[in-house]
């Protein structure tokens, strides 16, 4: 998670340069760069809306307990 926000902070970072350098220097190169980062910062909050967050563990019901993360095998998930 620490990773995520360093990349974020950094792509910040990178398009507001990038804006200055634009200003100072219009041109092809700048732009594309613009496009770049833009994408960047796209895939970072993508990837951040698209996880959901999830209850886990268990659920009981008068017969049955289930385990909500998957990570138990069935076995090992039903009562005796």
């Amino acid at each position: 998670m620490m990773l995520l926000t360093a990349l974020k902070i950094i792509t910040i970072i990178a398009l507001i340069a990038e804006a200055i350098w634009f200003i100072f220097e219009p041109g092809f190169e700048p732009a594309i760069t613009a496009i770049v980062i833009i994408a960047a910062i796209m895939k970072l909050y993508w990837n951040e809306m698209k996880e959901r967050p999830t209850d886990s563990g268990p659920i009981s019901t008068d017969q049955v307990t289930i385990n909500s993360t998957a990570d138990v095998p069935a076995a090992q998930n039903q009562r005796c």
